[in-house]
């Protein structure tokens, strides 16, 4: 597989898109009470506006950590298992660890999208940061270390003072042996790639074309957080049958969560309930949990849409 703007883009579109469905659907499903309550000046449309814009900034970042790791295997980068310690529940595991493609060094990235956190954070980043460090050095005693903390977007360096002081003082305690070197960096936006260009070995995408692509894909972008939330509409409700035929007992928990319904929850999602009615008679063909799905989404349906129940819930949002 070549680098390309269409791997880009498909990685980008599965994170931010593809699997946008998916994750609203289990938000209801598991997570009911971030929605409900009276306690709330939003509007159901509103909660879940908010969530698909929070969830897609946490997808991006995850979006661009694929994309990196993508270009260090297509530049002949070997990837090296990222759990580095696991001990009962605690795991230390991190963001990207390759071996050079000379084979005498290993790198070490800690990455996130921007500096833009504050201090007690910083601190337990940093120091998350060190372990991994510490933990790589002791798994490849006889490689070169680059150890980075990259930040994607360079326009936002709030906390760099605090750490490159980190990275001397962490440099400066572990003892240097004279058969393989440690070298610490804090790098923002095109620094990680002149970085890897003058160090390692050069990438096979640069800076300049991944932000330019990034301009490209922002302007042909499909969906905003708008159309995410319709799960009627066609795209989206090809994904949701998918979904609830994969996985039924998602539907059992909306299905039955009164709350969902009462408050216009589910409305927000299937504004006219045809998309639930024709999930409800793919799921009455299929298996026993199906089955017991759609039955149960049959009453909600029944309650709220065709017998056009009234709610405290949807008087306020009529």
């Amino acid at each position: 597989m070549r680098f390309s703007y269409e791997v880009f883009s498909q990685i980008l579109d599965r994170h931010l898109q593809e699997e946008q469905t998916e994750r609203i659907l289990e938000a209801l499903a598991d997570s009911p009470q971030r929605f409900t309550g009276i306690f709330r000046p939003s509007t159901p449309r509103e909660k879940l506006i908010q969530y698909v814009v929070q969830s897609r900034e946490i997808r991006f970042g995850d979006a661009f950590e694929e994309i990196i790791d993508t270009i260090l295997r297509e530049s002949g980068y070997t990837p090296l298992s990222k759990t580095l310690k696991s001990e009962g529940s605690r795991k230390l595991a991190c963001d990207l660890l390759f071996e050079s493609p000379d084979g005498f060094s290993v790198l070490l990235v800690e990455q996130k999208m921007r500096d833009d956190h504050d201090s007690s954070k910083r601190e337990g980043q940093f120091a998350n940061f060190k372990l991994k460090i510490e933990a790589v050095r002791e798994r490849y005693e006889d490689s070169n270390l680059h150890a980075v903390m990259y930040f994607v977007d360079p326009n936002q360096k709030k906390n760099q003072s605090y750490y490159t002081d980190k990275c001397d003082g962490v440099a400066a305690s572990l003892n240097q042996s004279p058969s393989r070197s440690m070298t610490l960096s804090i790098l923002y936006g095109e620094e990680f790639f002149s970085y890897i260009a003058t160090h390692l070995s050069p990438l096979c995408v640069d800076w300049v074309t991944l932000t330019e692509w990034l301009r490209q894909w922002r302007n042909t972008v499909r969906s905003d957080a708008l159309e995410l939330i319709d799960l009627e509409k066609q795209e989206n409700l090809y994904r949701a049958i998918e979904i609830a035929r994969r996985r039924p007992e998602l539907i059992s928990k909306i299905a039955r969560n009164h709350l969902l319904w009462a408050e216009s929850l589910i409305k927000a999602v299937f504004p006219t309930g045809d998309g639930l009615r024709k999930i409800c008679a793919s799921l009455s063909v299929s298996s026993a949990k199906c089955k017991q799905a759609a039955y149960a989404l049959e009453q909600s349906i029944s309650k709220f849409y065709d017998n056009q129940e009234g709610t405290d819930g949807e008087r306020a949002t009529s």
